[in-house]
């Protein structure tokens, strides 16, 4: 077989050549287009800051930021009590209407008050209406239930991350740290008797209807990422570390308190004191040992006995 001539080689390489310039020409252009996006997005977070920086300045502003930190923070408890009582037992269209104006009202007030202690657990507060408002607005009624912890929980995950990171707080403020590997398992474990507890006051349907290994596994770890680390990592990390650094120690109470409100959807008074309790518990145990690991197995256990395991044993 005779090769091709030079000069047919020659064209199909200056052919190449072209098309590899085209390329990066298109590339620059895009290049172009990104960077005046940058920085039309950085004049716009200018503006926003320059009209925040205002917002602090006028007369009207500085009693705001001054209100007494205590009653601030109880004021703020009672509207997301009342905002989780019109969602569960009035109707959810207006809970969530009630939620987007409180979220409102926190991301507002956060602003004002960002020379201020107040601004750090205002903005950790505005995670709480942002997790019914997940619940409430993702489409979630033709999902098995399962699957509703993975949907909502997965999401949540970003502005509770970021809001870590705007809010300078470390691994360690936040109790991500492994601690005392004795300690952290007894703590851990005590997630079953939860679990049993739990079962006795709301006996719910189990999350499956058969036992099959790799299914179980699957549910398990949702259950252990999406409720147990994501829940403590939100409660026990980013607001309990806010609260008491504005409130002192008994923002443990103060996050126990909010903890329990958000169960209020199970409509049983009996089960939002029982989670009160655990929330007392947990706290505690994660001011005195500074980790997050063995509350969070512990979470996740009680909620893998509660739908998973119990009901499946007792039927």
């Amino acid at each position: 077989m005779s090769r091709p001539d030079p000069p047919r080689e020659l064209k199909a390489l200056l052919r190449d050549l072209q098309t590899l310039q085209a390329d990066v020409e298109t590339l620059r252009a895009d290049l172009e287009v990104y960077k005046n996006e940058v920085r039309a997005a950085n004049a716009r977070a200018e503006r926003l800051r320059h009209l925040l920086r205002r917002l602090r300045t006028t007369p009207a502003a500085q009693p705001i930021a001054r209100l007494p930190v205590r009653q601030v923070a109880i004021a703020y408890l009672l509207i997301l009590t009342v905002c989780e009582v019109m969602t569960t037992l009035v109707l959810p269209t207006l809970g969530m209407t009630a939620y987007s104006l409180l979220l409102v009202a926190l991301l507002f007030h956060a602003a004002l008050t960002a020379d201020y202690p107040i601004h750090r657990l205002l903005m950790t507060l505005t995670l709480a209406p942002m997790i019914r408002l997940l619940s409430l607005s993702l489409p979630l009624a033709e999902l098995p239930q399962i699957y509703w912890y993975l949907v909502i929980g997965l999401p949540l995950f970003v502005p509770a991350f970021f809001t870590m990171r705007f809010l300078r707080l470390s691994g360690g403020e936040m109790g991500l740290r492994l601690g005392q590997p004795g300690t952290q398992g007894l703590i851990a474990s005590s997630g079953v008797l939860l679990g049993l507890c739990e079962y006795v006051i709301l006996r719910p349907d189990p999350l499956m209807t058969e036992f099959h290994l790799p299914q179980f596994i699957f549910y398990a770890l949702i259950m252990l990422i999406c409720t147990g680390f994501m829940e403590e990592f939100i409660f026990r990390g980013l607001m309990q570390q806010t609260s008491i650094q504005t409130l002192g120690e008994s923002g443990i109470v103060y996050v126990a308190v909010i903890f329990a409100v958000m169960h209020v959807g199970y409509q049983s008074l009996l089960d939002v004191i029982f989670v009160l309790v655990v929330g007392l518990f947990f706290g505690w145990i994660v001011r005195r040992t500074g980790s997050l690991s063995g509350v969070t197995v512990a979470h996740g256990l009680t909620n893998i006995c509660l739908f998973l395991i119990i009901p499946l044993w007792v039927r």
